[in-house]
């Protein structure tokens, strides 16, 4: 995390919001703990449909006036990759903005290659320099 959080700085450039972390953060009813699991489960978006997804990010992108995206195929949750280099296009293509997909491993460092990362990210910044 800290190679991405100095190769963001390095740009001028900062995440502003993370899908995944906020998969997790489930919020329980003790009074009705069955019902209260269905629904976290329900509303987490990786359960929720493709068009879900894509308006999902179209939203985090409006609220914090996002210049760019960029999204992690993780190979370890496919759940979360589902159609990311689709969504980049139908993205990119509603709002202007510059989109990439980079692919790594949370889990398995010997899917983590900083020359590949650097590879998608590096011409990424330079889009973002000339918006």
């Amino acid at each position: 995390m800290r190679w991405f959080s100095e190769l963001f700085a390095a740009h001028h450039s900062l995440v502003a919001v993370s899908q995944y972390t906020h998969s997790w953060a489930y919020a329980f009813d003790l009074e009705r703990p069955l019902e209260s699991l269905a629904e976290n489960y329900l509303e987490a978006f990786v359960n929720r449909s493709f068009d879900y997804r894509v308006q999902l990010k179209l939203n985090f992108i409006e609220k914090y006036g996002c210049d760019g995206f960029v999204f992690f195929s993780n190979r370890s949750c496919k759940a979360t990759g589902l159609g990311l280099y689709d969504k980049r296009n139908i993205i990119a293509e509603k709002t202007g903005l510059p989109g990439v997909v980079f692919e790594a491993d949370m889990s398995d460092v010997r899917f983590f290659s900083e020359e590949q990362v650097l590879g998608k990210l590096e011409p990424f910044f330079e889009q973002l320099k000339t918006k």
